[in-house]
């Protein structure tokens, strides 16, 4: 009767680290109305980013949480506005 022999941890982990980093998926040819879901073969970069900036329309602003500690409803923190930042614009330092 053959016996099993059993490895160390470590050794367990590399011999799978080796099977996954050697093991290639299968690759195949579909149109792009079935890719959902599926993993590209390969990165696809675009030849130039559009817009050329950060585009977000949408208000915001951003609060240290020190500036607001004890704050709350019946005691609001009043904050001073740092400066803000046009759509296009580069982001504030």
């Amino acid at each position: 009767m053959k016996l099993l022999r059993v490895d160390d941890l470590e050794k367990a982990r590399q011999k799978l680290l080796d099977c996954a980093l050697s093991w290639e998926a299968p690759v195949e040819e579909i149109g792009l109305e079935n890719a959902c879901g599926r993993i590209l073969a390969q990165t696809i970069l675009a030849r130039e980013e559009l817009p050329g900036f950060y585009r977000f329309t949408v208000d915001g602003y951003a609060v240290k949480a020190a500036d607001t500690s004890g704050a709350g409803e019946s005691i609001p923190a009043f904050l001073k506005m740092a400066g803000d930042i046009q759509m296009g614009q580069p982001r504030f330092p």
